[in-house]
């Protein structure tokens, strides 16, 4: 569902799609627990590289085990 963001509601059209666009160039959705979320793309960054460190860390750990 779309909710009213009041600080865009008196921008012409082109203004409001010239502020949401610069928003989605700094930040990325993120959709937890069928919520969307916008947060920075650094921390978006992070999240992924610490996911991929986990994931690698798993497969050696299942590798010694072997």
């Amino acid at each position: 569902m779309a909710k009213l963001i009041k600080e865009l509601a008196d921008l012409s059209y082109e203004g409001q799609l010239y502020v949401l666009s610069q928003m989605m160039d700094d930040y990325s959705p993120l959709e937890l627990n069928g919520r969307v979320f916008l947060i920075p793309k650094e921390v978006s960054e992070l999240i992924n590289t610490l996911y991929i460190q986990v994931k690698q860390s798993k497969r050696k750990d299942t590798r010694k085990e072997q």
